[in-house]
């Protein structure tokens, strides 16, 4: 397995996920919320976002946005 570090901020990290992975349906007003993140379950490629406390805003497809 391939393993890269880097240092970035958390809305540029945040726009990476988006862009590869949901960039194509995700709604306006998340992509626009520095706030909500995608999430995607191990089938299709984990994306996990470990946070305090998050909230389900909605489903779309195979994408979790919390």
């Amino acid at each position: 397995m391939t393993k890269i570090e880097t240092q970035t901020t958390l809305e540029k990290f945040r726009r990476f996920v988006i862009s590869n992975c949901c960039a194509s349906f995700i709604p306006k007003e998340y992509l626009e919320d520095p706030t909500v993140f995608p999430e995607r379950d191990p089938q299709e490629g984990t994306i996990h976002v470990e946070a305090v406390s998050k909230v389900f805003l909605n489903q779309i497809r195979n994408v979790r946005f919390v």
